[in-house]
């Protein structure tokens, strides 16, 4: 109705219509006679278009008068109105000398094929403790830590065990180290002087895997100059001139010793 209101029909007396469009001033002819018009829409679908309902309205008539008679209920009777006749089966049919119809040749479509399986149907069965994750069925864990199965390092009881172990220290009578190496390693003798022992710092270190190694100093940063380089007086560094000067004399000392 609200492209009708763009349409201007104009009456030439008989069964013609000229219609105005109001946007872009657009002239059509209608023939309400012999349901036609120039945009041929009436024509395709037997239904009245826009400028057709026009010329209808202006003659105070109903659009549905004007209706193919297909789009109405007594034609789809009419359609099925006949009856279905039953035929015979496969074993009883008419054989003929023609050539059997073969099936279709089946093509390969182009890029990759796609899986058989449709994943439409598939049940998704979530965890109880977390709904987010997927329920891990049909597989079996094997934790690393102690190689047992049924679960993983994360979830290990005797990891965790040995981390609260390591944690509370090997001085604690009542938890003993799991590493039986450990055990056998003893802490350095006490000093008579006990604020020296407060308050000098601890001679063992543990690694990340809890074994309790004995503290080793780091080693002693040798400042010799391994090609004797003499440096240039009230400076830290060398000149080009000094290094070439060594590199030369080095290699004289090596074919002496060859």
């Amino acid at each position: 109705m609200e492209l009708d209101a763009r349409a201007r029909p104009s009456w030439n007396g008989g069964d013609k219509f000229l219609v105005n469009i109001t946007d872009g001033g657009h002239e059509l002819v209608c023939d309400l006679k012999n349901h036609n018009c120039a945009c041929r829409k009436w024509q395709l679908t037997g239904i009245p278009c826009f400028h057709a309902c026009s010329c209808i309205f202006f003659q105070k008539q109903n659009p549905l008068d004007y209706m193919h008679e297909c789009h109405k209920k007594e034609w789809y009777l009419r359609v099925y109105i006949h009856l279905l006749e039953p035929i015979n089966g496969k074993e009883f049919w008419e054989e003929t000398r023609a050539t059997p119809i073969a099936p279709p040749k089946q093509r390969v479509a182009p890029g990759r094929p796609k899986k058989n399986r449709d994943k439409r149907t598939d049940v998704v069965q979530a965890r109880k403790s977390d709904p987010t994750m997927l329920k891990r069925s049909g597989t079996s864990l094997r934790c690393t830590w102690c190689k047992e199965w049924g679960h993983n390092t994360r979830t290990c009881p005797s990891k965790k065990a040995h981390e609260q172990q390591i944690s509370v220290g090997p001085s604690n009578p009542s938890v003993g180290p799991s590493n039986p190496s450990a055990a056998t390693k003893t802490n350095p003798p006490a000093s008579s002087n006990a604020s020296a022992n407060s308050t000098a710092p601890s001679k063992t270190t543990t690694s990340h895997g809890g074994i309790i190694r004995p503290f080793k100093p780091p080693a002693a940063i040798s400042r010799q100059n391994p090609l004797d380089v003499e440096p240039i007086p009230g400076q830290k560094f060398t000149s080009h001139k000094n290094l070439e000067a060594a590199k030369t004399k080095m290699q004289k000392n090596m074919g002496k010793k060859n």
